[in-house]
C-alpha cells in the first residue's frame, strides 16, 4: 500500500463526501480510491469512513485521523516545495477568522501586504466589502453585482472584466411567511419598497 496516496485519497473523501468526487479531483476510478481506503482501515485496524449509497461519514477515529493527515500532508507538500525552490518558501491554505468590524478595519489591509511578501496563490474573502475594498486597491479582481460597483465604474476607478461569464440579472424579493391577512405594518413596508426601488433615478445614481 502506498501510505501518502492513502492518506491524499481518504483526505479527498472526507472533504468531498463522495468516492466518486475525490476519484475525479485525483484523476482516477472511484474503484482505485475505495481499495486504497479498505488497505488503510486494514492497515489501520479502525474503521475511518461510514460508507452508504447516499452518503459518506467520519467515525470518531476518522475523524481525529483526518487532522492529522492533513498536517502531514501540508508538511510533505511544503518540504517539497522547500526542496524544488531551493530554499524554505511557505505554501498552503492559510484562513483567517476574525469579528466582522474589527476584521475591515485592522484586518482586511494586512493580506495583501502578506501576500506581496510571500506570494502561496489567489486572495479570498466571505466579507464582499472587504472584496470591494482589496479590488479598489488593485489587489485583485472580484465578481459583485452591479448595484455595488456600478458608481466605481463610471468614475473609472473600477473595470469590467469576463463580461460573457455574468449571471442574469436578478430581483429583489420581499420574502414573507403568508400572502393572506399580512399586517399593515407589513404592507406599507413593501409598498415603500417597492416605490422607492422601482424609481430609475435611485439606480442610475449607481446605488
Amino acid at each position: 500500500m502506498d501510505k501518502l496516496k492513502a492518506f491524499e485519497s481518504f483526505v479527498s473523501v472526507a472533504l468531498k463526501g463522495s468516492l466518486t468526487a475525490a476519484a475525479k479531483a485525483e484523476g482516477v476510478a472511484p474503484a482505485i480510491v475505495g481499495r486504497r481506503l479498505d488497505s488503510l482501515e486494514a492497515h489501520l485496524g479502525v474503521k475511518l469512513l461510514v460508507r452508504t449509497t447516499q452518503r459518506i461519514t467520519l467515525t470518531h477515529e476518522g475523524t481525529v485521523f483526518l487532522e492529522d493527515c492533513q498536517r502531514l500532508l501540508a508538511d510533505v507538500a511544503n518540504a517539497e516545495a522547500s526542496v524544488r525552490a531551493g530554499g524554505l518558501k511557505a505554501s498552503g491554505h492559510l484562513r483567517i477568522t476574525t469579528p466582522a468590524g474589527f476584521g475591515r478595519r485592522h484586518v482586511a489591509p494586512l493580506p495583501p501586504q502578506f501576500h506581496h511578501l510571500h506570494p502561496s496563490g489567489p486572495m479570498d474573502c466571505s466579507d464582499g466589502q472587504v472584496l470591494h475594498d482589496w479590488c479598489l486597491a488593485g489587489h485583485s479582481i472580484a465578481w459583485r453585482s452591479t448595484w455595488e460597483v456600478a458608481s466605481k465604474i463610471s468614475s473609472g476607478q473600477l473595470v469590467p472584466v469576463l463580461e460573457a461569464f455574468a449571471v442574469p440579472p436578478n430581483g429583489i424579493y420581499a420574502v414573507f411567511s403568508q400572502r393572506k391577512n399580512l399586517p399593515l405594518r407589513l404592507r406599507l413596508w413593501i409598498d415603500f419598497l417597492k416605490d422607492h426601488y422601482g424609481q430609475s433615478t435611485y439606480w442610475s445614481a449607481g446605488a
